[in-house]
C-alpha cells in the first residue's frame, strides 16, 4: 500500500511542476470523534482536540495535491465489567497523501472535496483493576474521505470548515474508526 501511496505522488510531480502552481500551508484545529467497531457492535470512545498541518500544491484554482499530518487527540473512557473498574484510553495520528478538488459556487466560495491515503499510528491502552494493564498498537495505511467549504478572503489568504473521516483497519475485524471536524487557516504562496 505504501508503494501505490508513493508511486500516486510521484505521477503526479511531472503535472504540477508544468502548471502555474501555487503552495498553500494550512493549520487546522477542532474535534475528533472516536470510535472502536467490531464485527458485531460498535463503541464510542469520546472526543478530543484534533490538530493538525498540510501543504497544498495547486495545479489550479481547482485542484490540489496535499500532504498533512494530523494528531486526532487522546481519548479515555471508564467502564465497569463484573465490578471491575477498567479505565481505556486511545490515540491517533495520521500522516495524510491525497488530491483535494473544489467546486466553486462563487468566486470566493467553493465546495471542497479530499481522497486519499492516510499512514496512520493507533495507540491502545487499558487498565483493569482485577487483570492488570495491557497495550496495543499498530500503524497501516487507509483510505481518507473529506468534504468541506472554503472560503477565499484574499488571493493568499483562505478560510475553510472541513470533515475528515479515516477508518484504520486492526486486523481481525476490529477497526479504529476517526471522523474529525476541523476549521482551518491557509496562507498561499
Amino acid at each position: 500500500m505504501k508503494k501505490a501511496v508513493m508511486v500516486v505522488g510521484l505521477s503526479l510531480v511531472p503535472m504540477m511542476a508544468a502548471a502555474e502552481s501555487r503552495t498553500a500551508i494550512e493549520v487546522l484545529a477542532g474535534s475528533a470523534t472516536h470510535q472502536i467497531s467490531y464485527a458485531s457492535f460498535s463503541h464510542k470512545l469520546g472526543s478530543d482536540t484534533s490538530m493538525g498541518l498540510r501543504l497544498a500544491f495547486h495545479a489550479n484554482d481547482r485542484f490540489a495535491v496535499e500532504l498533512g499530518y494530523t494528531d486526532y487527540g487522546k481519548v479515555t473512557d471508564t467502564y465497569y465489567d463484573a465490578g471491575d473498574r477498567i479505565d481505556e484510553s486511545a490515540e491517533a495520528t495520521s500522516i495524510n497523501l491525497g488530491v483535494k478538488g473544489v467546486y466553486p459556487m462563487s468566486e470566493q466560495f467553493g465546495l471542497v472535496g479530499r481522497i486519499g491515503f492516510a499512514m496512520w499510528d493507533f495507540k491502545y491502552l487499558e487498565e483493569d483493576e482485577y487483570f492488570g494493564n495491557s497495550s496495543f498498537s499498530k500503524s497501516g495505511t487507509d483510505l481518507y474521505l473529506g468534504f468541506g467549504f472554503e472560503y477565499r478572503v484574499t488571493r493568499d489568504f483562505h478560510l475553510g470548515l472541513d470533515y475528515n473521516y479515516v477508518s484504520m483497519d486492526l486486523g481481525s475485524s476490529v477497526s479504529y474508526d476517526v471522523g474529525s471536524f476541523a476549521l482551518y487557516a491557509g496562507m498561499s504562496f
